[in-house]
């Protein structure tokens, strides 16, 4: 029956505002409702994580409850926008929503990955987690870096955007194994010589480039 009232209103909508805001409604109802179903889950997710932390004192489960209390209230966010979006026509809120949750949800994840990697006590616990936003925030830039620099040795084909393509691949390789490495401390001197070995290849960029691409 629900679901009947809910295609009576799009139908509604259909014929009164036309294909196009009919498609917009159907987006927001159907994203409403799985924002909405995965927020409940997360409460669910978070509700547990401290009763465990209560019980066990595993600052792991401290930093899972945090982090699913974050992405809920982003979720909650991005629903209640959605709905102040289909009722008061304005699109933008949805965005909006949007943006409020996946900023939510980054904040979330950072705390899981901060509960792994930090260490448990002592001053380096405190600067832990920005050194971790800065290496996670290095990694995404030289990505993009790296996107680029691909697009380009696609249309040139030359030796110098191949070298280049090739000394970000490696920084971007070292900076993601800097962050796997306390998981396994030989990635930590890979990623050392992925480094050395990208720099490295950025001096013959700046050769080749001195020679005019280097054809």
């Amino acid at each position: 029956m629900v679901l009947a009232g809910v295609h009576w209103v799009l139908r509604c909508v259909e014929l009164a505002g036309g294909v196009r805001r009919a498609l917009l409604v159907k987006y927001v109802v159907v994203d409403s409702v799985f924002a909405v179903a995965s927020m409940l889950l997360c409460i669910f997710v978070a509700a547990y994580a401290y009763r465990g932390y209560a019980m066990v004192r595993e600052r792991l489960l401290l930093y899972l409850g945090m982090a699913f209390t974050l992405i809920s209230g982003g979720l909650l966010a991005e629903a209640a926008a959605n709905v102040a979006a289909l009722f008061g026509g304005h699109a933008v809120l949805v965005v909006a929503g949007d943006l409020v949750s996946l900023v939510a949800q980054l904040l979330g994840y950072l705390a899981i990955a901060y509960g792994y990697y930090a260490p448990r006590r002592g001053w380096v616990a405190s600067i832990a987690l920005p050194l971790l936003t800065l290496r996670v925030a290095i990694v995404a830039v030289v990505a993009f870096i790296l996107a680029r620099l691909a697009v380009n040795y696609v249309v040139s084909r030359d030796a110098a955007s191949g070298a280049a393509l090739l000394a970000f691949a490696l920084i971007e390789a070292s900076y993601v194994l800097y962050l796997a490495s306390p998981y396994a401390p030989l990635l930590y001197l890979a990623a050392g010589v992925a480094r050395l070995l990208g720099f490295s290849a950025l001096v013959l960029v700046a050769w080749l480039a001195g020679r005019g691409g280097g054809r």
